[in-house]
């Protein structure tokens, strides 16, 4: 074979790969069957486990942080809340919810409708940070909910739960807030959340019915395994003190955890209306498992899914192309009526 024909044959290839790439990269599941009768209503065992009061009167703390010509950016606390369930240390009582909120100098509409953008589990906001400044260019008020360390300690195994769960109703509460401010619409609420946010984001859409459209990335059910067996690092770190805390193979902390969780999106998932939601998945992801995230569309009654050519961390190539079906979901859900 010349030269000229190994350069024409490797071009060639990767042209055809390319193809295939971008095929897979466009590549939608349909969303639910045209028989779909829409959510299962929340049974009231399961309501009652999520039930707090409704506050309406905040301790609000707001700062501007940074103008721009699309959009402010302001710091919000909330203090003093009354969601607590079990504090994980056992001490806090009515903690604290801070905000990034990105209010946008042209909304879409009056009042406002609203993105709430979930972080992942570890790192900063820098991911977050790709979506809501984005979210608000387009005329949304878009919040980053930032993540209260304290749930990030996975060290026991008992804990699991009760931190999962207070999660849910932390966002909860934020929903509360939400509904107090004049400037934004209550009746159009949205979701973003990535990774450990899609997950959170799973439970707060079959949870709360206030969320009308919601985004999942990279995200699944099926905690226990994801838990168990998920190549994360952040994961992977905090499940191997646990083997050695609790003197136990993979194989065993995956049976364990079969006990100790129930705050799973699974469990939850037929809670939530299809219509309203969006997944996207990474093809090659090897933090969620693809089963996790094909379990928990099934329960779901078949979303929309898309799918990127990626793994779950260079799906970070694919973030204007993830924003821009994201946008156009938000648009045709939080807009159309």
């Amino acid at each position: 074979m010349t030269r000229r024909q190994r350069i024409q044959t490797v071009t060639g290839a990767m042209a055809i790969s390319l193809i295939a790439l971008a095929c897979v990269s466009c590549c939608t599941g349909r969303g639910p069957a045209r028989d779909y009768a829409g959510r299962t209503p929340l049974p009231d065992h399961i309501a009652s486990q999520f039930a707090r009061p409704k506050q309406t009167e905040f301790d609000v703390k707001e700062t501007i942080k940074d103008r721009q010509d699309a959009f402010t950016v302001k710091h919000v606390t909330l203090s003093n809340l009354d969601c607590d369930l079990a504090p994980p240390d056992g001490k806090q009582k009515g903690h604290s919810i801070t905000l990034e909120w990105y209010i946008p100098t042209k909304p879409v509409r009056a009042p406002m409708p609203t993105i709430l953008v979930l972080p992942i589990f570890g790192g900063g906001y820098e991911v977050s940070r790709l979506f809501a400044p984005y979210f608000a260019k387009k005329g949304f008020a878009a919040f980053i909910v930032h993540r209260q360390n304290r749930y990030r300690r996975f060290d026991d195994l008992e804990k699991i739960d009760p931190v999962l769960r207070q999660m849910v109703l932390d966002h909860r509460k934020v929903l509360d807030w939400l509904e107090t401010r004049l400037e934004l619409d209550a009746n159009r609420i949205g979701s973003f959340g990535v990774s450990m946010g899609g997950i959170k984001n799973a439970l707060l859409t079959s949870l709360d019915p206030r969320i009308k459209a919601s985004v999942l990335g990279l995200a699944g059910g099926d905690l226990p395994h994801i838990l168990a067996y998920s190549k994360e690092p952040g994961v992977v770190e905090r499940r191997g003190k646990l083997l050695t805390k609790y003197n136990i193979t993979q194989a065993q902390l995956f049976e364990r955890l079969k006990t100790v969780i129930e705050c799973d999106p699974l469990n939850y998932a037929e809670y939530s209306d299809a219509r309203r939601v969006l997944i996207i998945r990474a093809l090659f992801d090897k933090c969620i498992p693809p089963h996790s995230t094909h379990s928990l569309r099934k329960e779901m009654g078949n979303p929309r899914m898309v799918t990127v050519a990626a793994g779950h961390y260079s799906a970070i190539v694919y973030v204007p192309y993830i924003r821009r079906r994201s946008l156009s979901f938000f648009r045709k859900k939080l807009l159309s009526r």
